[in-house]
């Protein structure tokens, strides 16, 4: 009899989906609302996980989605302090109208779940998305020197 596994990719949606919930009220209230100690456990988790499969994960397809995850969530962080910086100039443009759109729907899945972490911080989101940003090119490096090491120990002098 064969044993079933529960695959990562569907772990990786259900634990986002998780820390959206966990994390999207308080995120959509900041600065009235108030963030608690489960909330910040819980992002600091998330990371952990983020971060820590990216080493132990040997199935080539779900390290591929964790590291689009964090280069988009890079890129959507830079983008979403980006927009946040021209709010006041561009708020009455269409165009700009559009942007924001599409803020929003990057910040659900790349901001919120580490909304815990600004318990320590305290700021307003588009901040907060920056300070997510340096959090997602820390990982990305890291990443990086990984695959650099474990290329170099292949290598023959």
């Amino acid at each position: 009899m064969r044993q079933r596994y529960i695959p990562y990719r569907l772990i990786f949606i259900v634990g986002l989906l998780g820390m959206i919930g966990i994390n999207g009220w308080s995120a959509m209230l900041h600065p009235d609302g108030t963030i608690n100690g489960w909330q910040s456990i819980a992002s600091v988790v998330w990371l952990v996980i983020l971060v820590g499969s990216l080493f132990y994960m040997k199935e080539e397809k779900t390290l591929r989605l964790v590291v689009w995850y964090i280069r988009i969530g890079l890129a959507a962080a830079l983008f979403i302090y980006g927009v946040s910086l021209l709010e006041g100039a561009f708020s009455e443009t269409i165009w700009f109208d559009a942007l924001a759109s599409v803020q929003f729907v990057f910040y659900f899945l790349f901001v919120i779940p580490l909304f815990g972490l600004n318990a320590w911080t305290d700021v307003l989101f588009g901040e907060f998305s920056l300070y997510m940003s340096v959090l997602y090119g820390i990982a990305l490096i890291t990443l990086y020197v990984k695959v650099w090491n474990d290329t170099s120990r292949h290598l023959h002098y």
